[in-house]
């Protein structure tokens, strides 16, 4: 029998999230129940669950992603009580959470690469908007706009001409995988023609097109000191760093 049960509360669930998920049960050793729930960027299910079991765990685990209105539900919680992951935002601050810092990640990264990225001359984010964080536009355009570098943001493909010069990130994997089917129908070389960098590593990326350059934080350290965090009763808010993994599609 469990002393303690937790509330895990996930947008989706993916390779790399069960990277988090696997390595945060696998810290807490099991001595805690954890019960997993999915929100699926709904504002409506993200209320229900949450309104359906307060009062009913020890710990609030909640992946807030970009959906909007969320602060008075969480406000139903117990200060205390509640963890943020993955994504933090300022109206949220109040609450303890290890989470990405996406403006400085990219900005960082880009800016560590800038030689390898001189042979590219228009920057382009891959942005459909409906899951990604905005912070990513905005490290992105920062980037750009620090060192002078044309750049474009697009939802998608449709109304794109691919180009010799042009380097894409992007962060959604069905559009990585557009962007190298186009690439190979126009006869233009990944890491040669076009540059490609995508949001999160997972395995078939390291070999993917000869190598796919991923900006990745660790979700396996992330839910490592989650657990830590969540078993102590930790109260603070902490950066979990990203990291270019640098391969040939650069």
């Amino acid at each position: 029998m469990y002393n303690e049960r937790y509330f895990l509360l996930f947008d989706e669930l993916n390779t790399f999230k069960e990277d988090l998920l696997n390595s945060f049960l696998e810290g807490l050793k099991g001595k805690v129940q954890v019960d997993t729930f999915f929100h699926h960027f709904s504002l409506g299910m993200f209320r229900k669950l949450i309104l359906d079991n307060a009062g009913n765990y020890s710990k609030y685990i909640i992946m807030p992603s970009n959906v909007e209105g969320i602060e008075e539900i969480i406000d139903k919680l117990p200060s205390s009580d509640v963890y943020i992951i993955d994504q933090m935002r300022d109206s949220l601050k109040k609450y303890s959470g290890i989470y990405q810092d996406f403006i400085n990640d990219i900005f960082n990264a880009m800016e560590a690469s800038l030689e390898t990225l001189e042979k590219y001359n228009h920057f382009i984010l891959v942005f459909p908007g409906q899951k990604e964080p905005i912070d990513m536009v905005n490290g992105f355009v920062k980037f750009c706009e620090t060192y002078k570098k044309k750049y474009s943001i697009i939802p998608e493909f449709k109304k794109h001409s691919f180009r010799k010069g042009q380097i894409f990130l992007i962060p959604n994997d069905r559009q990585l995988v557009e962007t190298v089917e186009i690439c190979k129908t126009k006869h233009l070389n990944i890491g040669e023609d076009i540059g490609i960098i995508s949001y999160n590593e997972t395995p078939l990326k390291k070999i993917g097109a000869n190598g796919i350059t991923t900006l990745s934080t660790d979700f396996s350290e992330m839910g490592k000191i989650l657990s830590e965090m969540v078993l102590k009763g930790e109260k603070s808010q902490i950066i979990n760093p990203s990291k270019l993994y640098l391969r040939n599609s650069l």
